[in-house]
């Protein structure tokens, strides 16, 4: 997809990926676990997903660590910035990777989440903590952009 970093969809906004034409749709979640393969119920090989949120931070927040886990590869952008990119094929581990000292603007801030399947298993999750690992305060997640 041109400009993956910089996606701002809501949902059912209407996209065109080559000849065929996607809606976006709003998923909530009990925990930060993405099963892509629930939530298409079509045949998952060889396909590529993105899940977009936004979070709203009350204050610029520093030394934030994002956890990562997918399966297969994946990217995840913030506000347009590559943070993360997994390139090889794996099955899917809560929290594998960790990006630390990350900085959270005042304000809105947008994450892209970009998982590719080649077979079988096709998760993925993220989580914002701080050092400690325990979720930021100040913040407010939503799949609505302003």
């Amino acid at each position: 997809m041109a400009n993956e970093s910089q996606l701002r969809p809501h949902a059912q906004e209407r996209i065109k990926v080559g000849a065929q034409e996607l809606v976006w749709r709003e998923v909530r979640l009990e925990d930060c676990l993405l099963d892509f393969t629930q939530l298409t119920r079509e045949p998952t090989d060889w396909s590529v997903a993105y899940a977009v949120c936004y979070i709203q931070c009350e204050k610029a927040q520093t030394g934030v660590s994002v956890k990562i886990g997918s399966d297969d590869q994946a990217r995840v952008y913030l506000n347009g910035k590559l943070i993360h990119e997994a390139t090889g094929r794996r099955t899917y581990q809560a929290d594998e990777d960790t990006v630390e000292g990350v900085a959270l603007e005042a304000g809105l801030n947008v994450v892209v989440f970009k998982v590719v399947n080649q077979t079988e298993g096709w998760q993925g999750s993220i989580r914002f903590t701080d050092a400690a690992g325990q979720p930021i305060k100040g913040t407010r997640l939503t799949m609505t952009p302003p």
